[in-house]
């Protein structure tokens, strides 16, 4: 089995497209299985990128922080 965090499955985000296709159908948008199948792995390259930019980009904004937070327990 595959352990990866859920925002990272193509299956979460393919029934996201499949259910967001469908109900743009509802309403007379029809979106065809080629662009849903587009859709998906574009939205799933992005979290994925998202997935490895972020920590970079909290890592250098903590080391340049120059305020110590602290909990309100210790006033």
């Amino acid at each position: 089995m595959d352990n990866k965090p859920w925002y990272q499955s193509k299956t979460i985000w393919a029934s996201v497209v499949g259910a967001c296709c469908s109900a743009l159908a509802l309403i007379g948008h029809k979106v065809d299985p080629g662009t849903q199948e587009v859709l998906v792995n574009n939205l799933t390259d992005i979290i994925n990128a998202a997935a490895i930019i972020l920590p970079i980009l909290a890592a250098i904004f903590r080391s340049k922080a120059t305020t110590t937070l602290t909990s309100g327990a210790n006033k």
